[in-house]
């Protein structure tokens, strides 16, 4: 007896792949969050390094502008992106948690839920740090 070449595909009777597919939509959208995160990490402890640190000292004499950029009103928008970046990373995160200790959790639901209390977060932050 031999194998047959071509197995049957099961039929998608569920229509599953059909419009938004939200697990691949979580993970993506946590990972730019991720980098959003690492990036102002990353820029927030080198600027604080050049403010403060006598070794990096040359670089703000070359940047003066650097000291007084906290003030400007431009530079405060950048809250209503981190903002709900980290609630998103966290919350997603939690999910992750929960699912992986047992529940249950219907992507779609807590995808939305999720998304909403960053949106939220970031009126949050632009509303009130601008």
């Amino acid at each position: 007896m031999t194998a047959p070449k071509h197995l049957p595909l099961p039929r998608d009777t569920t229509r599953q792949s059909q419009g938004i597919v939200y697990g691949w939509l979580n993970s993506t959208i946590n990972r730019i969050c991720g980098f959003i995160i690492v990036a102002f990490l990353v820029l927030h402890i080198g600027g604080l390094a050049v403010v403060h640190w006598d070794a990096l000292r040359g670089v703000f004499d070359l940047m003066p502008w650097l000291g007084d950029v906290h003030h400007q009103t431009w530079f405060h928008a950048i809250y209503a992106i981190l903002f709900p970046a980290v609630v998103f990373h966290m919350l997603h995160s939690l999910k992750l948690i929960a699912m992986d200790l047992g529940m249950r959790l219907p992507y779609r639901t807590s995808f939305w839920i999720i998304s909403s209390l960053s949106i939220a977060a970031g009126f949050w932050g632009a509303i009130g740090h601008v």
